[in-house]
């Protein structure tokens, strides 16, 4: 199939329409817009498909019950949603990314962008998620990075209520990213980040998640790479970094943060954890962690904060007032 014969298609779908098993040559840019889907089509699926060419470009498409779905394919070109806002953007079970895959200016009610649990997605592009609004399920789960960049910044992630009192997760469980930056986002609900693994090349950006806004949130057992920055992020519910390890690389600074509700690194072992100007509002517990090296500076605890079991392996390499903090 090529471009021409997708578009025919799509333009002529009644409700639903199912891609499956094809090789399409984008001799073309396979270009999609507004005017080229019927307001009565609410699935448009690919499934096992493989895209060689050029260029995937949806563009300003504005119909609130479409659902465009992608599962089990391979892109071998460029892919690029900008300005929609439909029911959902489902990209399951990724055979492989080559290029460029972005989701930019969006609105949305479902996002995902993940593995299937027995086999993550493999890619070795760049990934850019960007200014987008989602209400629904967000779900980043299973992927794994082998080269390019992760870009996740300035989205905001709704808390909806809906009738079925349905718990709303943000997830990007046991996903692997490259030079990952999640600068400023905003997270209305809780999110999960448990078992992510990031990499940092030296060159791209330097696995932030600065200025951003977090509820509940979990890091547990993540292997941060080599840095680990939260600078000016706030966290309104309870914060999780159990069990979070790279000792050999990790340089972790959560300077100018503010913890609204209890923290916990229990069991955390960095490199290096520098915390300057932050605020600690609730319960703060670095038990049983270890570090080569701590910066406490400035920092404001309401409540006293626990560091029974902690292991400081160049204590002399402490200033007097994070020895006067911790002790």
């Amino acid at each position: 199939m090529d471009s021409f014969s997708i578009l025919s298609k799509i333009k002529e779908a009644d409700n639903h329409l199912k891609i499956e098993n094809e090789i399409i040559q984008l001799t073309n840019d396979l270009f999609l817009r507004n005017s080229g889907v019927k307001n009565r089509l609410r699935l448009l699926q690919f499934v096992n498909c493989t895209f060689n060419g050029v260029e995937i470009y949806f563009e300003e498409i504005d119909k609130q019950y479409l659902q465009i779905f992608f599962r089990d394919c391979t892109f071998n070109c460029k892919v690029q949603f900008n300005r929609l806002k439909i029911s959902g953007l489902k990209i399951i079970g990724t055979k492989k990314i080559t290029t460029l895959f972005e989701i930019h200016n969006c609105d949305l009610n479902d996002l995902y962008f993940r593995g299937h649990r027995s086999s993550p997605s493999v890619i070795e592009g760049n990934i850019s998620i960007n200014n987008n609004t989602i209400t629904g399920k967000l779900s980043l789960e299973n992927n794994h990075q082998v080269s390019g960049d992760f870009l996740f910044e300035q989205n905001t992630i709704k808390n909806i209520e809906n009738d079925r009192n349905d718990i709303q997760l943000s997830t990007f469980n046991d996903s692997h990213f490259n030079n990952a930056s999640f600068l400023g986002n905003t997270f209305q609900r809780n999110a999960r980040f448990d078992r992510m693994k990031l990499v940092y090349d030296g060159v791209g950006s330097a696995n932030s998640f600065g200025e951003c806004e977090f509820e509940e949130v979990s890091f547990n057992e993540v292997n941060f790479g080599e840095r680990c920055l939260f600078n000016g992020s706030t966290f309104n519910g309870t914060a999780k970094f159990l069990n979070s390890k790279n000792f050999d690389d990790t340089l972790a600074d959560f300077s100018g943060c503010t913890f609204l509700n209890q923290v916990f690194f229990n069991h955390a072992e960095f490199k290096s954890l520098t915390i300057k100007n932050s605020s600690f509002q609730g319960l703060t517990s670095f038990e049983d962690c270890k570090f080569l090296d701590v910066e406490l500076e400035r920092n404001i605890f309401e409540k006293p904060a626990q560091f029974d079991g902690i292991e400081i392996l160049d204590i002399n390499a402490c200033n007097r007032k994070t020895l006067r903090t911790i002790k």
